[in-house]
């Protein structure tokens, strides 16, 4: 966490997304449905982040279902209108929670097409001889192209582990990262990858909070900077700096007057001696691959990685998934969720939109019958390319 840069307004919210942190809002009122259906009306009114790109109007579904809404109303035709009237937002960060049951719209993925089989994906492409480095399932494409699996931002890795994965891939052609079907997780592990890919501070964008009741009441926008785990740069120029003084010190050393006996040089593990394992990718092609289902924190992954030079995107376009989850309490217990931020590309894109790949390629039975996964191909396909081409550059 401390690889990114922010405001202390920013690290709060990073905090909720990565920690599932909830506000509360001031007391809640007696419970009668009355108070439980205002307080729901207002909170979401208030504090939801998307009402323009969803194009909802919100007063309209009120004006629709408050003449329903009576104190003698049953606990199940209470959940029955607030999870339609959630429902309308169309986004996968908004929840509804009750003992037996959890609201949800999950048709930004299930109204497409699925594009991936994790069954025939590992008969056919992981087999037998993947290996599993925390969460990251890896192993070796034909071509000496570098694979990973990484099935939920949720599922842990260590930073040994992502030594092992880039060093076993260093000599690679490129990586194929694969996230499709991650519906997100923790935005610690999206920075935990993502440092590993840029050779310097970064600048992804910008994240905006909802900062009172009006539909544009946004703060003020706050850069989003990641640093890398390791920074060349500064190496470069320790390095620099190691040479210049060796040079110093061996000048000086040849003005002194000492006997023709060579002296032994000093060895130890001073900070250079001792070879650094930290795994990084830097310039080899690296394709990312992603379908309706790579949501939230994926989507956020997705984003990151579409600003850097050598990333390609392949498949269908991310879920979407870009505001921040805040959670609030109803007067009888219940508890729900919505959006309350706005993240936004360098380019000015908003990605709760999604991110559409730099390729679009689709896969299904008709491929799995010719016994190929064709975005892993197509994946495979770029990175070959890229690689020749670097090739014919030198």
């Amino acid at each position: 966490m401390n690889n990114i840069t922010r405001t202390i307004s920013f690290l709060f919210f990073v905090f909720l997304l990565t920690a599932c942190g909830k506000w509360i809002v001031g007391s809640n009122p007696p419970n009668t449905v009355s108070n439980n259906y205002d307080y729901f009306y207002s909170a979401v009114k208030e504090n939801y982040s998307f009402f323009a790109e969803k194009q909802v109007k919100w007063d309209s579904l009120d004006q629709l279902y408050r003449p329903l809404i009576n104190d003698s109303l049953s606990n199940d035709s209470l959940y029955s209108i607030l999870s339609t009237m959630l429902f309308e937002l169309r986004d996968g960060h908004v929840n509804l929670y009750i003992n037996n049951d959890r609201s949800r719209n999950a048709n930004w993925y299930l109204d497409y097409p699925a594009n991936f089989n994790r069954g025939f994906i590992n008969r056919q492409y992981w087999k037998t001889d993947y290996q599993t480095s925390g969460a990251l399932i890896n192993t070796w494409l034909p071509d000496s192209i570098g694979y990973v699996y990484y099935g939920s931002f949720r599922s842990g890795f260590s930073k040994g582990n992502l030594d092992y994965v880039l060093n076993r891939f260093a000599n690679a052609k490129g990586l194929i990262i694969d996230v499709r079907e991650n519906g997100g997780g923790s935005m610690r592990n999206v920075f935990r990858l993502m440092e590993r890919f840029i050779p310097e501070r970064t600048y992804f964008g910008t994240m905006q909070y909802k900062t009172g009741p009006g539909p544009d009441e946004f703060s003020t926008p706050d850069s989003v900077f990641l640093k890398p785990l390791k920074d060349y740069q500064a190496i470069a120029e320790a390095k620099a700096k190691q040479k210049k003084k060796k040079g110093k010190e061996e000048e000086d050393e040849e003005k002194e007057e000492e006997d023709e006996t060579p002296t032994e040089e000093k060895t130890g593990p001073g900070r250079w001696a001792v070879a650094d394992s930290t795994g990084m990718m830097l310039d080899k092609p690296i394709v990312v691959l992603i379908n309706r289902h790579s949501y939230s924190a994926t989507n956020f992954f997705s984003a990151y990685m579409s600003t850097l030079p050598n990333a390609t995107l392949i498949g269908d376009q991310s879920g979407g998934g870009g505001g921040v989850p805040v959670s609030f309490e109803l007067p009888n217990g219940w508890k729900f969720r919505i959006s309350a931020t706005r993240t936004y590309l360098p380019n000015g894109y908003n990605i709760e939109k999604g991110i559409k790949p730099d390729i679009y390629q689709t896969t299904g039975p008709a491929e799995e019958l010719k016994g190929i996964d064709a975005i892993i191909e197509k994946g495979k396909a770029v990175i070959l390319e890229k690689a020749a081409a670097a090739i014919s550059e030198k």
